[in-house]
């Protein structure tokens, strides 16, 4: 019984794929009836047919693909830009809460926390110039961009967390 179905159902699908309707070819046309005529002339091609038709109808669904990468890159961008907008606020908040308690660490650590706000500015600095990058990035670069930027706030956020942790004064 396996056997009998493994044969059968390949020759099922082969005839059902192969049974799919086809456009009826054009009509050949007609034949001088006799002696040396001229030549009817050609059937003019039907738009959407022929070399040239094919031609423009690959041309029409690449730009149709690129307009719809096109818009799902921008939308990435988008969400990338508004995901890293909120989190370099939060980040900025967090550096202005660091220096505001700048003035009540001890002078023992006052060279340590100013090192690290230090530090801490660069990174910032860094950060904003991977988010710039993004706003910017071509539809090619976006990823790219938004890794990059990513990256930078991990960095960003690892910096800082590392400073309050072991500089802030309790």
């Amino acid at each position: 019984m396996k056997k009998t179905l493994f044969a059968v159902l390949p020759l099922v699908a082969f005839s059902v794929i192969g049974c799919d309707e086809k456009p009826a070819a054009p009509a050949a046309p007609a034949k001088p009836a006799t002696g040396g005529g001229a030549k009817p002339a050609p059937a003019p091609e039907t738009p959407g047919t022929g070399a040239a038709g094919l031609l423009e109808g690959a041309k029409e669904k690449a730009a149709a693909a690129t307009a719809s990468g096109n818009t799902a890159a921008t939308g990435l961008k988008d969400q990338a830009v508004a995901a890293i907008t909120t989190k370099y606020d939060a980040l900025k908040t967090q550096i202005a809460d660091l220096k505001a308690k700048a003035t009540t660490v001890p002078a023992i650590a006052k060279s340590s926390y100013d090192s690290a706000l230090t530090s801490i500015d660069s990174l910032a600095k860094d950060a904003e110039a991977k988010f710039a990058e993004l706003k910017a990035a071509s539809t090619d670069a976006i990823a790219k961009a938004k890794e990059a930027a990513e990256g930078a706030m991990t960095k960003l956020t690892d910096a800082i967390s590392n400073a309050q942790k072991t500089l802030m004064p309790k």
